[in-house]
């Protein structure tokens, strides 16, 4: 009976912050790895014996390369496109009275309804200073970076007459996300050959989401009642942690007895995210359909902490080099997206009444949430180098390479757009008088996937005899189509160079 509507309404925030937690964003799809201009020109292959400021983020251990004053700019810019057409199946349950004019009717309107990522050009910027001094290859650096995950992704604007009618709404309608970077490293040559260098990190993060929740009610009419969009709440939320420690260790080795073979290795540090943020619910007017004059709910309260945590990354590389030549490197990079196993949100004092036709509830105050994940570790394989032959006026840099997805098919939706990838690029290079000039681009092509059996599910906030689950849809089934471009130039200076040293 109606009710006993209230009482089943007042977890309803709780469930919305369920569904609309930030870290679905940081699947392998659009976490970009790779920094720099030179690092992304060689497909990442830059590991082993890496002489640039870039050493910071790729294999701290390669500063100690460095001789004298060096100083970097760099920006990538990166263009991630993908599209979405969703498809049925829908219905978990297709046994329930009126299932079958239920998918009928989702599979005519989900048909050339396309949700497109409009994110353009994100930037990921790199500045680096360092000096390298005689005692022991002794090497000290600064450098800020960062974005390496720049996600910014709107289907359609977070407005609710535009929003709730795409396919992707419960999901993700918006998001931004920013990470940057503070990072101190320095590296020497403890043995001849041998470099063991290190960084300690400060990273700041922020992210912005909008989605919407289906309140999976037993009042909605069966006739229509999967996904019917008078039942629709959007919600935000924003994340914010300003100050977060990390590390990023290397090796590095040049056996004196293979001339040109270099060896090395890298790991940075798990990121365990704890993040404050603002929860903002709204209960959009008409909200219940004919029974929209019949329910309120007041929200008292809007602020959640946001535990996460995001893998740590291992990094191998193997390089022959004839400086006068070529240098080419063949590598693994290994992120453990298992530690991303679950999600957790702490409402801070977030209280929920409601006021129905037996009359008002008293405030509730809103219990910790936990959402498991299930993403799986991945290792790419990268293979890259650069032509040496005409340096210092003309060098040519390109690279390859290939990584597996981290999101299964069972866990597919638009959140976490994530699918095996391949990627070419190109580089070129000229220097002069100790200023160096580097431009890349690389295309990274998602072939086309077809899911039919993701498991994620419309959340169904409501418990008890005023809900039903018979309607809730699987939100992840269609056809990803997606690629993303990325380009980039750098100038760095050496002074010693500049200055005949």
């Amino acid at each position: 009976m109606f009710p006993r509507l209230p009482p089943a309404l007042r977890w309803l925030p709780a469930y919305l912050l369920i569904v609309a937690l930030p870290a679905t964003a940081y699947a392998s799809g659009y976490y970009v790895s790779d920094i720099g201009t030179r690092g992304v020109a060689r497909g990442g292959a830059f590991v082993a014996a890496p002489n640039s400021l870039l050493a910071l983020s790729y294999n701290p251990a390669g500063l100690s390369l460095l001789k004298g004053a060096h100083a970097q700019v760099d920006m990538v810019l990166v263009n991630f496109g993908m599209e979405y057409q969703r498809t049925c199946p829908c219905l978990i349950d297709v046994t329930v009275p009126f299932a079958r004019e239920n998918e009928t009717r989702l599979t005519e309107g989900l048909a050339g309804n396309v949700a497109t990522d409009d994110t353009g050009m994100v930037p990921i910027p790199f500045i680096g200073i360092g000096y390298g001094f005689d005692w022991q290859n002794l090497t000290v650096a600064f450098g800020v970076f960062g974005p390496t995950s720049p996600k910014d992704i709107r289907f359609g604007a977070l407005d609710f007459e535009t929003t709730k009618n795409l396919t992707s709404r419960y999901s993700i309608t918006e998001l931004s996300l920013f990470e940057a970077y503070y990072t101190l490293g320095t590296a020497l040559e403890v043995l001849p050959g041998l470099r063991v260098g290190g960084s300690a990190m400060i990273y700041s993060f922020g992210t912005r989401q909008g989605t919407h929740l289906y309140a999976n009610t037993a009042f909605a009419d069966a006739e229509t009642a999967a996904e019917n969009t008078a039942w629709d709440i959007p919600i935000s939320l924003d994340f914010k942690r300003d100050f977060a420690l990390n590390f990023n260790f290397g090796l590095s080795y040049s056996p004196t007895f293979i001339p040109g073979l270099s060896l090395g290795a890298s790991v940075l540090g798990k990121r365990s995210v704890r993040a404050d943020g603002k929860a903002t619910i709204t209960i959009p007017d008409g909200f219940g359909g004919p029974l929209a004059d019949s329910i309120q709910i007041d929200v008292q309260g809007e602020d959640i902490q946001l535990e996460v945590d995001l893998p740590p990354i291992w990094r191998f590389g193997v390089q022959y080099s004839m400086p006068a030549l070529f240098s080419v490197e063949a590598g693994l990079a290994h992120e453990a997206w298992k530690v991303h196993d679950q999600i957790v949100v702490r409402p801070q004092n977030i209280n929920v009444g409601i006021v129905g036709p037996t009359g008002a509830l008293p405030s509730q105050p809103l219990a910790p949430i936990t959402q498991m994940r299930a993403f799986e570790s991945t290792t790419a394989f990268r293979f890259g180098g650069e032509l040496h032959l005409l340096e210092p006026y003309l060098g040519a840099a390109a690279g390859y390479y290939f990584e597996p997805s981290a999101v299964p098919d069972t866990s597919m939706d638009p959140s976490t757009p994530d699918w095996d990838k391949h990627a070419v690029s190109f580089g070129l290079n000229t220097t002069w008088l100790g200023l160096r000039l580097d431009v890349s681009v690389q295309h990274v092509f998602m072939a086309s996937r077809t899911i039919t059996s993701s498991q994620r599910v419309s959340v169904g906030p409501l418990e008890g005899g005023v809900a039903t689950d018979d309607y809730l849809t699987r939100i992840g089934n269609g056809t990803y189509e997606g690629s993303y471009t990325l380009i980039g130039a750098s100038l760095g200076a050496s002074l010693d160079a500049m200055l005949g040293l």
